[in-house]
């Protein structure tokens, strides 16, 4: 557990994450009070060296406005 936060306007609770398989890795989710996901951040290094942070925020549950047919 790595605390809470405000994410979009929300309290979240962070929690950390971490593989060892197939290699290591280590991201953070914050989840909502209602148990949804809020965000997840990853840093890490790339192969050609360069350091890089993702951070995918989500939002908009139960928008009606948001439609995705079937395929």
């Amino acid at each position: 557990r790595e605390g809470r936060d405000l994410i979009g306007g929300s309290p979240a609770t962070g929690y950390r994450v971490r593989h060892v398989q197939p290699e290591p890795l280590e991201f953070t989710y914050w989840i909502g009070r209602d148990g949804r996901p809020r965000q997840l951040r990853h840093s890490g290094v790339s192969r050609d060296g360069n350091p890089y942070t993702i951070t995918q925020v989500y939002s908009r549950y139960d928008d009606p406005a948001i439609v995705i047919d079937a395929p």
